[in-house]
């Protein structure tokens, strides 16, 4: 298959997305979440669901990517956002 430059954009952007809110959820669970707390408990359930569909996009799948993009991509900006407010 022949990737266009566009898709493949699309697909760095959300894996980059992806592996940021990964990386804001595990610093969450070793900075402020005691571990064995049912908060730290879902921190791990999320980081294991976003680091498995970031392992499983796939360039092709054009509605994915942007699902992904869109999703991951509004959770890190929300984030950031709130800690503007700090």
């Amino acid at each position: 298959m022949r990737w266009e430059h566009e898709q493949g954009l699309a697909f760095e952007v959300a894996r980059e997305c992806m592996t940021d809110w990964i990386a804001i959820l595990v610093s969450r669970m070793e900075a402020t979440v005691p571990a064995g707390s049912p908060e730290h408990e879902l921190l791990r359930r999320q980081v294991l669901s976003a680091s498995a569909e970031r392992r499983d996009l796939r360039l092709d799948d054009v509605e994915a990517v942007a699902s992904a993009k869109a999703k991951y991509g509004d959770l890190v900006r929300q984030f950031r956002e709130s800690q503007q407010d700090h």
